[in-house]
């Protein structure tokens, strides 16, 4: 990932392991935006994303703090759509100007670059540009981080438990992997067979899927480093709260190495800490200090 900028301009750059004609749908389609589209910290529902890909088009987004609610709308019109090798569009509130362009840069590689143009003066503050690109670096890191330490395990290490109750390091190694491999439609319909138990569900899931050889999962890890999601209700902090956690929970238990970069625990602490999460699990961390 590279990023250049010049004045009213920023341009960035990412090689992503997927071939060009999915990366490309992934920009045009809401089901696939929901679930990287702004910065850590926010969440870009799907019944609020239209996207219309023609030249004259509509390109519309809300994106919902995940603290306390705040909307920011967001509406540009499409000026060119060339599939799978180029998107242009210009945001109606700033007039600022984006192109895309998608190149394949080797068997199911492509790189993709962004542009920016007529870029307002506080997009182009650094902390502006490092939250456009949080949306994907924590993710990837982390993940990199994670599966580098399960690869590294051996045989026996995947059946020691963790600090999940009931699982092995084997099932929370496929917990977290379910998020990224399984389509809407599949979680729903796993969910659907367990009557809408999502705890039942999901321990369900991770003892069938944990059951493969662990270099299977190491494997499907890898593959999945930079695919990017959001949990229902949540946005990509509650996501990197999900994997951090988890892996914690196996790097703990088996007392290995597992460092976690500041800024990303700056995100979990925020999370966990949110009037939402409080409400959902349960649990004041209030008055805890490490």
């Amino acid at each position: 990932m590279t990023n250049q900028a010049t004045v009213g301009e920023l341009s960035f750059t990412r090689v992503f392991d997927a071939p060009r004609q999915l990366v490309f749908r992934c920009m045009i389609s809401p089901e696939h935006l929901t679930h990287f589209w702004g910065p850590a910290g926010t969440s870009a529902p799907a019944e609020h994303i239209r996207v219309d890909p023609r030249p004259g088009g509509v390109f519309e987004t809300v994106m919902v703090n995940d603290a306390d609610g705040s909307e920011y709308p967001t509406r540009a019109t499409y000026v060119e759509v060339v599939e799978p090798e180029r998107l242009v569009w210009t945001e109606a509130h700033s007039n600022m100007t984006v192109t895309v362009t998608f190149t394949e840069v080797g068997a199911d590689r492509t790189e993709v670059r962004i542009h920016q143009t007529n870029v307002p003066e506080p997009f182009r503050r650094p902390e502006a540009q490092a939250g456009f690109l949080t949306s994907l670096d924590r993710f990837a890191a982390h993940r990199r981080q994670l599966t580098g330490l399960l690869a590294a395990l051996s045989p026996g290490a995947w059946d020691q438990p963790s600090l999940c109750a009931g699982w092995r390091v084997r099932e929370v190694a496929a917990h977290i992997l379910m998020p990224l491999r399984y389509p809407p439609w599949r979680f729903l319909a796993e969910l659907a067979r367990d009557r809408g138990n999502f705890d039942r569900m999901a321990d369900r899931v991770a003892r069938r899927d944990g059951a493969v050889p662990p270099p299977e999962l190491v494997s499907a890890l890898r593959e999945h480093e930079h695919t990017v999601w959001k949990p229902p209700g949540g946005g990509l902090a509650a996501a990197l709260t999900h994997d951090v956690i988890h892996g914690l929970d196996i790097a703990v238990a088996l007392g290995a190495g597992h460092p976690i970069a500041e800024e990303s625990v700056r995100v979990v602490l925020g999370a966990v800490t949110s009037p939402r999460s409080l409400k959902h699990f349960g649990i004041d961390l209030g008055e805890t200090r490490l």
